[in-house]
């Protein structure tokens, strides 16, 4: 009896024991999987800038032009270019232009100095005024700057070629950015092997481009002769837009 019962409380405790190893296995295995997965509160982002450009034809130009004049006389040369410049006025009035599209961008009066030889030789004072024209009518700018210089405008600044509604383009070519970085965000969730369906969390205008200069041969024009209106050409605009577009994703 005593045998048998040392060898059942034996058999007992190897089956405590056992029993201890398993729940120990048990919680371990747990723990592990719990370890094993995504901590709470990881978000899951895409972050991708995106590019977009719209084209629009110009419906408006704006000119540059100026009179500069010479004289030892500050008083002589302000007045001088101040009959020129009045010439100037009413010849871009005749060409069709209405007195709140023209507009003085800069008036400056500077003595002129040369400074060739061993001392600056003194040459006059410079006056110089510019004008700013809008011209609504594209097709008539070529005959507008050449009324201008006809007139006596010596300075020619440049053409820029503009829209009147800038905004509404402006927003096609958001548009067509951030649908840039959806398109990227996609591509590089299918290259990393993620099946998930991107949300946009935050999207931020980055910059965009400013209006570009006319193509046109204006510098040239006060140094020719004016059989021919000047060539001028209003190419298309495009104006370009980018945004940098955050994306959270949801596992499929």
């Amino acid at each position: 009896m005593k045998r048998s019962s040392k060898w059942g409380l034996a058999a007992i405790g190897v089956l405590a024991l056992a029993g201890a190893i398993l729940i120990t296995s048990s919680g371990l295995g747990r723990r592990a999987a719990v370890s094993a997965e995504e901590p709470e509160g990881v978000e899951r982002t895409i972050t991708v800038a995106g590019t977009g450009q719209a084209e629009i034809k110009p419906d408006q130009a704006i000119i540059d032009v100026g009179v500069s004049t010479i004289n030892m006389e500050a008083s002589k040369a302000s007045e001088e270019n101040a009959a020129t410049m009045q010439a100037v006025i009413d010849a871009v009035k005749n060409a069709g232009i209405p007195e709140d599209a023209i507009g003085t961008s800069n008036y400056q009066i500077s003595p002129e100095y040369n400074y060739y030889g061993d001392e600056p030789t003194f040459e006059g004072y410079r006056v110089l005024n510019q004008l700013s024209i809008t011209v609504s009518d594209i097709s008539t700018v070529a005959q507008v700057l050449d009324a201008a210089v006809d007139a006596g405008a010596n300075e020619v600044g440049g053409i820029y070629f503009s829209v009147m509604n800038q905004n509404e383009i402006y927003k096609q070519a958001l548009d067509a950015a951030v649908q840039d970085a959806t398109a990227k965000a996609q591509t590089l969730a299918q290259s990393a092997g993620i099946a998930a369906s991107l949300k946009p969390m935050t999207v931020v205008e980055v910059s965009y481009s400013p209006w570009p200069m006319a193509t046109a041969e204006t510098m040239a024009a006060v140094k020719r002769e004016y059989d021919t209106a000047t060539p001028i050409v209003a190419s298309d605009m495009a104006v370009t837009a980018m945004v940098n577009v955050t994306f959270d994703f949801v596992l499929d």
